[in-house]
């Protein structure tokens, strides 16, 4: 069985360009003692040449203290990477503390098949993040008490082809950039959060092409979709500071709901909110989003 579960294939010496080190669960992708990268493991492969990680299993990852998963992550890179999900991903996080996939550098993910997340945070990249639908491939996320919610960046993030995202948290973002712009095109989302769904810290929100989304934010006054053009609240996973932001919509994309909104216009909104319903923990934000008088909701077709 400990033959089996941990598979170990010579590889050449790491290679300049790939990341420091690869963690998947309990396992090491790198080999230091060694010096080389194993390419096959528990639920994963690894191209060294490529540098691409393929996912394809089902993981319990829970933080107890031990020194095996002292990184609060299930599945965490140290540098850039192509990741593949290619086959049916479940990662299971025990503690709401944790996060399923966390990037150091950037990342393009190709969806080939569905990658579910619960519990905790999502997928959080310290770069500029890429996601590509193929296929049926898609994203769902249920994080739980996690401020970085079901997919953040620090750079820029790119959602084209995906048929399918759908995010539901009960604290700040669904879906959100740390300083960065969101373009997205020819994409099924569907997020729900409290303070916004889909929102950009001190750059652009780009929707283009043919779309199907629907964003929710279930506090008063909170937008749907909108860009931070200024924060004065340190809290992790949104930083202090400002910017400026727009929303631009491609000619052919319409907002359907709620009717009204006027899609050429933008309105400023200066709220504090909780970050999760009833908490004593506030987060000031000023905010561009579409002008209507409902903006809780937002379908775009």
């Amino acid at each position: 069985f400990v033959a089996t579960a941990f598979v170990l294939v010579p590889q050449k010496a790491k290679a300049e360009g790939n990341p420091a080190q690869i963690y998947v669960g309990d396992e090491e992708v790198f080999y230091y003692s060694e010096q080389m990268w194993r390419n096959v493991g528990n639920g994963w492969s690894y191209d060294e040449k490529t540098n691409t990680l393929c996912l394809h299993g089902n993981y319990n990852f829970q933080y107890t203290g031990g020194s095996y998963n002292r990184r609060l992550v299930c599945i965490l890179v140290e540098g850039d990477a192509n990741i593949v999900v290619d086959g049916p991903t479940v990662i299971n996080l025990g503690n709401n503390g944790l996060v399923g996939i966390s990037v150091n550098g950037n990342c393009n993910l190709t969806l080939k098949s569905k990658l579910t997340i619960n519990g905790g945070g999502g997928i959080y990249v310290s770069g500029n993040m890429t996601i590509t639908g193929e296929k049926d491939g898609k994203y769902v996320s249920k994080p739980k008490g996690h401020v970085y919610g079901g997919l953040c960046t620090e750079g820029n993030l790119s959602i084209k082809d995906v048929q399918g995202i759908k995010i539901t948290t009960p604290t700040l973002f669904a879906m959100h950039t740390m300083g960065g712009n969101i373009d997205i095109k020819d994409s099924k989302i569907d997020v729900s959060a409290y303070t916004g769904g889909i929102v950009a810290f001190y750059g652009n929100i780009k929707i283009s092409g043919k779309n199907e989304i629907n964003a929710k934010a279930a506090a008063s006054g909170a937008p749907a979709i909108g860009v931070v053009t200024k924060n004065e609240t340190q809290f992790i996973g949104s930083p202090v500071g400002k910017g400026k932001g727009k929303i631009k919509l491609g000619k052919k994309v319409k907002v359907t709901t709620p009717s009204g909104v006027n899609v050429k216009k933008t309105k400023t909104i200066k709220k504090t909110f909780p970050i999760v319903k009833g908490s004593d923990s506030k987060i000031k934000l000023t905010m561009v989003s579409f002008k209507g008088s409902s903006l809780g909701t937002i379908k775009i077709r």
